[in-house]
């Protein structure tokens, strides 16, 4: 059987990461996609609110499975009419709008498109990104 650990992400993730990126999201715009490059800079604004998940066993031992990556907000509108849009409150990916005294998290995850993967992988975030924050 397959396991998944959910793990600080770290400099060694960062390609399995756009791997991951590129697997979920084959025909997103590239400007739009979390680059290795991008995922790095993540990791300098706020590496607390990076996570990977990644297999443990088997032949896909230390592959990326999942992420979750965020940063904290510290006035989040959440009545605002029409909403937001991702590139909006992430600054164009680039997480301009960290607050380190934010008092919201405001992060989004991804699971492997794999239907193996895709509940374990879920799970598995959701329950370590409620736990650590």
């Amino acid at each position: 059987a397959m396991a998944i650990e959910v793990l600080p992400m770290t400099e060694e993730h960062l390609d399995g990461v756009e791997r991951l990126q590129h697997e979920c999201y084959p025909t997103m715009e590239e400007h739009e996609k979390i680059t290795a490059e991008r995922a790095a800079h993540f990791l300098e604004v706020f590496r607390e609110g990076q996570t990977v998940a990644v297999e443990t066993s088997g032949s896909g031992r230390g592959r990326v499975v999942g992420m979750n990556s965020g940063f904290l907000v510290a006035d989040f509108d959440f009545a605002k009419e029409g909403g937001h849009t991702f590139q909006e409150i992430t600054g164009g990916l680039t997480y301009s709008n960290h607050s380190p005294d934010g008092e919201f998290y405001y992060g989004y995850g991804e699971g492997s498109p794999k239907p193996k993967l895709q509940p374990r992988v879920r799970l598995t975030l959701s329950l370590s990104l409620s736990l650590s924050l």
